[in-house]
């Protein structure tokens, strides 16, 4: 993996968003996540991991996230494209990318941040909850979204991709998802429900 020298400086929003314009479509994301994530952690720092998701995106769009070191630095992930390799050192932490992407309930945690920045220069997201534990459900609700992404991202036309389209189309399947684990996740709760009034011979 190749170190992009030019970030060892503070990371900043202004130096994202250099990063972000790189990028072929305008469509970003980030993972978030705070300590109290260890199989998050452990999942970004797999190498095979970032290779696998890197497979799945393609060169058009970059995937940020922000990992604590055992030497207790921290560094950018990007994942890799023809311009650049995946580990961007910089000096930071996640809390200050917290704050911007406006994450005030630690219940939201971790997720997937899709964002861009708008025409009128306002910031746009659309967040979604990733497993937390273990390893491999971290890395299965990742790659769920990432394919989700990476399929409307490729349907769009050459020259709408770095529109707002693009968002708006983003925004819209992710929307459907977020949907279906609320459905999902209010079957489950009936049936605990079910299941602990069962204990009772009810």
């Amino acid at each position: 993996m190749k170190e992009v020298n030019d970030l060892k400086k503070e990371f900043s929003v202004e130096l994202l968003r250099d990063k972000c314009n790189e990028s072929n479509s305008r469509i970003y994301g980030f993972i978030l996540y705070t300590k109290g994530h260890p199989f998050v952690i452990k999942a970004l720092k797999d190498p095979d991991f970032w290779n696998a998701l890197d497979d799945i995106s393609g060169p058009n769009w970059p995937i940020f996230s922000v990992k604590p070191n055992p030497q207790k630095e921290t560094k950018l992930l990007r994942k890799p494209c023809a311009k650049m390799k995946d580990v961007v050192p910089v000096n930071g932490d996640y809390k200050k990318f917290l704050k911007f992407f406006g994450i005030t309930d630690m219940d939201m945690l971790p997720c997937f941040m899709a964002f861009i920045w708008d025409d009128d220069g306002k910031l746009r997201t659309i967040a979604c909850k990733i497993a937390s534990k273990p390893e491999t459900a971290v890395y299965d609700s990742l790659e769920e979204i990432v394919k989700i992404i990476t399929k409307v991202e490729a349907k769009i036309p050459e020259e709408d991709k770095t529109t707002e389209l693009l968002f708006q189309k983003v925004e819209k399947a992710l929307k459907m998802r977020n949907f279906k684990y609320v459905i999902l996740d209010a079957i489950q709760t009936i049936k605990d429900v079910k299941d602990f009034i069962g204990l009772f011979g009810f």
